[in-house]
């Protein structure tokens, strides 16, 4: 603006020649508004608001040579936005040291003060002057003004990057709290202390506009007041903070929360406001639970929130806080924060924006509702939306309809991002002032995700080449497409190898499995199936071991008798026994009995007649071949197990795959009467994998059955135990129970299992740490041993780098037992190594905290 110089002459007895004076002033703050001290938050405008862009005031021009003094009426223009301010008046003076003190005062609610020292002599006397408000006194004079001590907040320019309107509220002792436009661009606030001598308690807030972001530290709030001594006080984010309490087996994640008083505050008491919190992650679907929140006896608002079926992994993890005291609830705030479940527990502080609704915004905001949509079209709850690069919220947090969050927007053009089960959608949002957008965010098709399962000889590891009837079922077949994309689940292969797609609506994700169970069958094949759960939309490989009856792996005994016969009634003629060759090493076997007069029909109920073949094979638990090539594995998915438990591993005492069929083809699938008798002896030194104990007579061992159109195990109840044979250095124990159906029966200890183990760092003889390039190309396996030899339990174990660091490794689906080994293998599958976990000896592969070690001979 043009500025109206008046031309003030000092006239004091200096006979020297006169100079001109000028000042370039700026504001360290610029008061707004002020809010009295508890208002009805919904009420705004509490107190008044500043806005006079012309102020007046007194300069008062002391000649520190002479102790002579003048006063001139003066005024100021004042951005209160930009904090510039343009002085309309100068002075001429004549050689000398003079203090310029500057009173401004805007009406009687707010004085501001300047002062500088300067020698005044020959040249340019441009004299830079920073005015500051006082806080507390409106009675100041220039007298009194050089006696104020100075209250100082220091910070970086760039730490107010993010701040588009930063602010300053302070409030002395509970009372009016005032309201300061502070600079962007000075790295500087100050203001003059204009309160009392003695004890006082000094507030601060920081604002965002009207949103509060950060508070004073209380341990600084208590200060004393001495003449001319200056205050400086810190300020840090306004915060929530978080603790999980979490087991990396998965389940309950038990959640605590403590809030700041002034969410308290602003909502009116603890009855008026609703706190309500929410996890999402890429292994955890949407959840959101109210969080009740009480005060404690050492006056902190604390609360605790508890959601179950969690698993370990990153969470976004959104707490809401809205004011419910009367009509609809209103939104106050959030904090929104990244967390993993499982890392070592630690509480951690949550970033809130807190809306004072009594504070007047500078900014005209634009308000953005996303309605966030899945491919197929439905509203996405706990989607993670993002603006450039900045986490908004969650999708459906308490607050309009499912898929929806509202966000209100600095003007300008934003890139949107909406994440959700490993997929994301993007759009540019240009937000205006006060405007209103309605964005809806679908996210896309994803292509069909690459399925391919190799299928190789279980005794020899190469590919199968006999011709395979692979059937496809289970939860996921609905999501099966062949080559050409269309709906199929029967196969035959030929070259080993199936080749599949799923439908782009499957969406594999770890928190949305797609599980399919391949079944397997064909000439010379011993039948089986396997279930596997494809938990990505990147191409897939999977493999699984197929039994070749001429030559079966270590452990697994074959036999195919065709004595038995079905009359045309289908009642079976004779009673038949049939009897696998005993295993070479433990000498167990598997023993079927049919009794005479049994009516045996197919799945359609058709009988069958004359001649029945019936295929009996058993699988040795103590045999790491026969365990690996188990239809079905051994991470199962179960129904009615003890304890309601439906997913975990297989302890295996034993099984058998039954198979009858007569001369027409038709298969045997149910029985009349009791039965069949299913025999199936125990190896000497079998063991509870969980207890130890030892399996001997009157053991009573679980009995379960797998359906091989779900996959899944159902448990049919307990066998004993029986002494079968005796031998010199122990004895022999068999377990009978009647089958009226034919499937995979087993007899298996169902224990639970952690979804990630702790960490296993890979290490030397000397406990260094093996090359990440070394250690990559090592292969793994995860078993349950009884002095050195399988206890029923092995598998290839999937592991997790961490961090792309291959030395250091986790299990995903670990046993949680009592004693697991871990074996290892080289890039050729040689034998490296093995080593033992010991719940006793505190390095149980799922519980405890800390990182284990596994020694390697390297």
């Amino acid at each position: 603006m043009l500025s109206l110089w008046f031309a003030l002459l000092f006239s004091c007895s200096r006979p020297e020649r006169k100079h001109e004076v000028t000042f370039d002033m700026e504001a360290a703050a610029w008061r707004l508004q002020q809010v009295l001290p508890q208002s009805p938050p919904r009420i705004t405008g509490a107190g008044d608001i500043s806005t006079q862009a012309v102020v007046a005031g007194v300069m008062t021009v002391y000649d520190l040579d002479s102790d002579e003094t003048a006063e001139f009426s003066w005024s100021v223009d004042v951005d209160p936005e930009t904090l510039e301010i343009e002085s309309n008046r100068n002075v001429i003076l004549a050689p000398g040291a003079y203090r310029f003190t500057l009173v401004l005062s805007v009406g009687t609610a707010q004085q501001y003060v300047g002062t500088v020292d300067a020698e005044i002599g020959d040249g340019e006397n441009a004299l830079q002057m920073t005015i500051r408000p006082v806080i507390g006194a409106t009675d100041i004079t220039a007298e009194v003004a050089s006696r104020l001590g100075e209250f100082r907040l220091q910070y970086a320019p760039s730490d107010f990057d993010d701040i588009a309107d930063p602010r300053i509220g302070v409030s002395i002792d509970d009372g009016l709290e005032t309201i300061y436009q502070v600079s962007r661009a000075t790295g500087r606030t100050s203001a003059y202390i204009g309160i009392p001598s003695g004890a006082h308690v000094v507030a601060l807030r920081l604002y965002d506009g009207s949103l509060q972001i950060g508070r004073s530290i209380a341990t600084q709030e208590n200060v004393v007041i001495s003449p001319g001594e200056p205050l400086q006080m810190d300020l840090v984010a306004l915060a929530g903070e978080t603790s999980v309490s979490f087991s990396r087996a998965g389940g309950a994640a038990a959640f605590s929360v403590s809030l700041p008083d002034d969410v308290i505050a602003e909502s009116g008491g603890i009855s008026d406001l609703e706190v309500m919190a929410s996890v999402v992650g890429p292994t955890n679907a949407f959840q959101e639970q109210v969080v009740t929140i009480a005060e404690s006896s050492s006056g902190d608002f604390l609360g605790d929130v508890v959601f179950a079926n969690m698993q370990y992994g990153p969470v976004t993890v959104t707490l809401t806080f809205a004011d419910v005291s009367e009509g609809p609830r209103e939104l106050l705030g959030s904090c929104v924060q990244q967390i993993v479940l499982g890392a070592p527990a630690a509480t951690q502080a949550c970033p809130i924006e807190l809306r004072r609704r009594a504070v007047i915004g500078g900014r005209l905001l634009g308000t953005v509702g996303f309605n966030v949509f899945s491919a197929n079209g439905a509203p996405l709850s706990g989607a993670v939306v993002t603006a450039n690069g900045t986490v908004l919220g969650v999708t459906n947090t308490g607050f309009g309809a499912r898929g929806y969050l509202r966000a209100h927007l600095v003007p300008g053009v934003y890139s949107v991002v909406a994440s959700a089960n490993g997929e994301s959608v993007s759009a540019s949002v240009a937000v205006l002032p006060l405007g209103i957008n309605n964005v809806d965010l679908a996210m896309p098709a994803a292509p069909p995700t690459s399925v391919t399962m190799s299928f190789v000889d279980a005794a020899t590891s190469q590919p199968v080449t006999a011709t395979l009837s692979v059937n496809i079922v289970g939860r996921g077949a609905q999501y099966v497409r062949d080559s050409n994309g269309q709906p199929r689940t029967s196969f035959t292969v030929t070259n080993g190898t199936l080749a599949v797609q799923l439908a782009s609506a499957a969406a594999p994700s770890p928190v949305n499995p797609v599980e399919l169970v391949f079944v397997v069958d064909g000439e010379g094949i011993a039948g089986t199936s396997v279930t596997r759960s494809i938990t990505s939309t990147a191409a897939t490989t999977l493999s699984t071991r197929v039994i070749n009856e001429a030559a079966p792996p270590a452990g697994v005994s074959l036999v195919s008798d065709s004595s038995s016969a079905a009359g045309a009634n289908g009642a079976v003629l004779a009673t038949v026994s049939v009897n696998t060759p005993p295993d070479a090493t433990t000498g167990a076997a598997a023993t079927v009995v049919i009794p005479a007069g049994t009516v045996v029909t197919d799945a359609s109920g058709q009988l069958l007649t004359g001649v029945l073949t019936t295929e009996l094979a058993y699988y040795s638990p103590r045999s790491e071949d026969a365990l690996l090539a188990f239809p079905g594995g051994l991470d199962v998915t179960v129904n009615g197990a003890p304890g309601g438990d439906t997913s975990g591993g297989f302890a295996s005492a034993g099984m058998v795959s039954v198979e009858i069929h007569d001369t027409a083809g038709r298969s045997a699938k149910n029985f009349s009467g009791e039965g069949l008798e299913i025999s199936i002896s125990i190896p000497p030194g079998m063991r509870h994998p969980v207890t130890g104990a030892p399996i001997t007579n009157g053991s009573m061992i679980p009995v379960w059955s797998n359906d091989s159109n779900t996959g899944e195990w159902t448990y049919e109840g307990e066998a004993p135990a029986v002494i079968s044979s005796s031998f010199s250095g122990g004895q022999q124990v068999t377990a009978t129970f009647r089958a009226k159906h034919l499937s995979l029966w087993n007899l298996d200890w169902f224990f639970n299992q952690c979804f990630l183990s702790r960490q296993i760092l890979l290490v030397d003889d000397f406990l260094n740490p093996i090359p990440s390039n070394v250690a990559a190309t090592l292969r793994f396996r995860i078993a349950i041993t009884v002095n050195g030899v399988v206890n029923g339990y092995v598998s290839n174990g999937t592991a997790n780098s961490n961090g792309g660091g291959f030395n250091v490794l986790q299990f995903y689906n670990a046993p949680r037992v009592n004693v697991v080994n871990i074996v290892t293998y080289n890039s050729m599958g040689a034998f490296l190594a093995t080593q033992g976990f010991n719940v006793n000896a505190g390095n149980s592969l799922c519980d405890g905290t800390g990182t284990l070690y596994l020694v390697l001979p390297l």
